[in-house]
């Protein structure tokens, strides 16, 4: 689908490998460090130097249980953040179609879901941040159209909604439509600040049977309407 350079590859592997700490199951990750232990005080003494008898005692006194180090992930804790999570486009009468967070696969492409859906790149800017939010979906996939079919007939000016997981909508306008060898995506695509745009990023080209791929992509820049 769309290659990420390998810079990005890295910080998402590393952030896949944080999860896996904390019982995602991803691999690369090893058992946290444990901590050094320390004893535990003593039971409080009376004046004698004698244990309290009024003072309760336990089995358990003096022992301690040797707990693991957690994992730190901050994108576990942005519990505010505001995510995409359907898009309209009504120039290809695209409507209400469900946007999904995604990463990478082992190809280091994005992780692209199935034809009815399209992929937000999770790792980059979410709408309205700097930087380019990045929406991916097939052209086509398992003989079925996908979303993004006709992306290539998009026309500058052309509207794009995309609506938020508070329930509020950001617009766009598209600006340009680029075609580029999967091998030389323009870097801004993977902008992380500046002004804030939208790509919209798909198959196109020549299909190479052998590889049952296509050799470019079409990328439709928009900008805040």
């Amino acid at each position: 689908m769309t290659r990420v350079p390998r810079s990005l590859v890295a910080s998402a592997l590393l952030a896949a490998a944080a999860l896996s700490g904390c019982g995602a199951g991803g691999e690369g990750a090893g058992a946290p460090e444990a901590q050094p232990t320390t004893e535990a005080p003593a039971p409080a003494a009376g004046a004698s130097g004698a244990p309290d008898p009024e003072r309760p005692t336990s089995p358990l006194a003096g022992q301690v249980e040797e707990l693991g180090s957690a994992v730190y992930d901050p994108g576990e804790h942005v519990a505010d953040a505001v995510a995409p999570t359907g898009l309209r486009i009504d120039a290809l009468g695209i409507s209400g179609s469900a946007v999904i967070p995604v990463g990478i696969d082992d190809a280091g492409e994005l992780d692209v879901p199935g034809a009815a859906d399209v992929g937000w790149y999770r790792y980059g800017p979410r709408p309205g941040e700097p930087g380019v939010t990045v929406l991916a979906a097939h052209i086509a996939f398992d003989g079925v159209d996908g979303v993004f079919r006709h992306l290539d007939d998009l026309r500058p000016g052309d509207e794009v909604v995309v609506a938020l997981s508070d329930g509020t909508e950001r617009r766009y306008r598209i600006t340009e439509l680029t075609q580029n060898p999967k091998s030389e995506l323009p870097p801004e695509l993977w902008a992380r600040d500046g002004t804030p745009r939208l790509a919209l990023v798909t198959c196109g080209g020549s299909f190479d049977r052998s590889r049952r791929s296509y050799d470019d992509n079409v990328i439709a820049w928009a900008e805040p309407a």
